[in-house]
């Protein structure tokens, strides 16, 4: 009994479990839309969106209604589209971006929803240029490795 007490606590450290409750909502052709814990009237813990195929969409955690911590983004046929972290419901820390292939094109630093930092450039999976940005603005690019490097001598 302890020990799933213990796990309990682990998977749902917000608190207030009496208010803690699994909710589902679905398409007109039965097919699952949304799943996740709900604390009261706010998304908690972990989400599953679905297209009305089935496939998934995005899935992630949620802490008191906004999305938090890691999350999964796909497109209507399955490939992966994006992923990357949330805190307090803003993109933060490093994002990747995929083509229509499943194949990486972007690697982006975000800070509360705006690209703030470096952003990597790939074509077909080859880094082809490297970007800087302050508040969403580009103020640096790079086409080749020793220029990248010459310049951000701080990164070595």
């Amino acid at each position: 009994m302890n020990n799933l007490l213990i796990i309990w606590l682990l998977i749902f450290p917000q608190g207030n479990a009496e208010n803690l409750s699994y909710s589902k909502s679905y398409y007109n052709n039965g097919v699952v839309k949304e799943e996740g814990w709900v604390n009261g009237n706010n998304k908690t813990a972990y989400w599953t969106f679905r297209y009305e195929n089935g496939k998934i969409k995005e899935q992630g955690h949620y802490n008191k209604d906004k999305k938090s911590k890691y999350w999964y983004h796909f497109s209507s046929n399955g490939k992966k589209l994006k992923e990357g972290h949330f805190f307090n419901g803003h993109k933060n820390g490093w994002w990747s971006f995929y083509n229509s292939q499943g194949e990486i094109s972007c690697k982006s630093e975000f800070k509360n929803g705006i690209r703030n930092g470096y952003s990597l450039v790939y074509k077909k999976e080859e880094l082809v240029r490297a970007e800087k940005y302050v508040n969403g603005l580009k103020i640096q690019e790079w086409n080749d490795y020793l220029s990248f490097k010459r310049d951000n001598v701080s990164l070595n």
